[in-house]
């Protein structure tokens, strides 16, 4: 029975994933060229980053309510130690997610790129 789920679960993950690239590769347009100068490959990895520390956001901030309602809940000693250290390991991963971020966000001033902040991810330049 369990096999069959995670093949049903499997097939599904498949169908959504693949049905939009199905989709835009049946579309007959003439797609255009691919400048990959320096420029334009550092704006690509900022829209990159940005949407993905945005993502990285969201999760954490439901994987936090998700460990702090378990520990608030939680009445047994052992189940209350398991959800603190769930807890503190999620703390650690968005630590080590937004340090990951200001490292990038460092190199890329660094080199001078300056159209890449934190404010960016904040605000609506995120295109």
């Amino acid at each position: 029975m369990l096999r069959i789920k995670r093949l049903i679960y499997g097939s599904l993950i498949n169908v959504a994933l693949l049905a939009p690239i199905l989709a835009w590769g049946s579309s007959h347009e003439e797609l255009p060229p691919i400048n990959l100068e320096f420029d334009n490959l550092l704006n690509i990895i900022a829209r990159l980053s940005c949407w993905g520390i945005r993502v990285a956001m969201f999760f954490m901030v439901i994987v936090l309510l998700l460990y702090g309602w378990q520990t608030m809940t939680s009445r047994e000693a052992d189940a209350l130690a398991k959800t603190k250290q769930k807890l503190l390991w999620a703390f650690v991963g968005a630590i080590v997610i937004f340090g990951a971020f200001i490292l990038v966000e460092t190199v890329a001033a660094f080199i001078g790129y300056d159209d890449f902040s934190l404010g960016r991810v904040f605000g609506t330049r995120c295109q």
